[in-house]
């Protein structure tokens, strides 16, 4: 029997009555924990959200606007305007255009919407960690300032 790597959960294998189906719906989505949530803009794969209680729909975070800072997490692949998409709440989460160096903590920019930085910002939200130069793991975010 077959484990995923993060969370040990248990795959059938092959030939299975379900047809190899995971047990976990979310273990071909990288090991994550994820929620699904109406986006109020278009999100590239890797881009933070907030929610925005007025109307409940996602919207890029950005760490120096105190309305938006409070991010959910990164878009799990790309969505336009009112599609219905998911955010990955904690988990590894892999995006081919990072660059991370390692051992740096990873933050929410306060230059561009719902991209991140290793260069720590004046207002600070932490993200997470790298675990390779297109990998991270997700944690719940903390602001930080």
């Amino acid at each position: 029997m077959a484990f995923t790597t993060d969370q040990n959960l248990e795959q059938p294998s092959d030939g299975a009555s379900n047809s190899g189906q995971a047990i976990n719906d979310n273990s071909d989505k990288h090991e994550l924990r994820t929620k699904k949530f109406t986006c109020g803009t278009k999100f590239a794969q890797g881009e933070y959200g907030y929610i925005n209680w007025s109307d409940k729909k996602v919207y890029k975070a950005k760490a120096d606007a105190d309305g938006t800072k409070r991010t959910i997490g990164p878009a799990l692949e790309a969505y336009v305007t009112d599609e219905e998409g998911f955010f990955v709440l904690e988990g590894r989460q892999t995006k081919t255009g990072w660059s991370f160096t390692s051992n740096g903590e990873i933050y929410l920019s306060d230059a561009t919407a719902g991209a991140v930085t290793q260069t720590a910002p004046t207002k600070k939200v932490l993200l997470g960690y790298p675990t390779a130069t297109t990998e991270m793991i997700c944690i719940n975010p903390v602001v930080l300032s």
